[in-house]
């Protein structure tokens, strides 16, 4: 008989192994590059909007108005997307 119940706890399945968990170190050096990769784009995008307004118009406050505005809207797209790729991947 006992033979019977050694195998049939062979046969029980298994519980999943436990999700790795991130040290709070890890969590805050990825959090850290997240900040420093978000700060770099917006010198980015303030050269992309001058240069960009640069070749259109040659008017210095002409390029300073239509920059400034192209710099705000890159910024707020850039800000959608991230809250979107933000709100898809808050499960994994």
């Amino acid at each position: 008989m006992p033979s019977m119940t050694r195998q049939r706890q062979k046969l029980r399945p298994r519980r999943p192994p436990e999700p790795a968990r991130l040290s709070p170190l890890t969590a805050l050096s990825l959090d850290t590059n997240t900040m420093w990769f978000t700060l770099n784009l917006v010198p980015l995008a303030a050269i992309v909007s001058l240069c960009w307004t640069a070749t259109r118009y040659e008017s210095t406050p002409t390029i300073l108005r239509r920059s400034t505005k192209l710099f705000g809207q890159i910024l707020f797209f850039m800000a959608v997307i991230m809250a979107v790729l933000a709100f898809l991947s808050r499960g994994l």
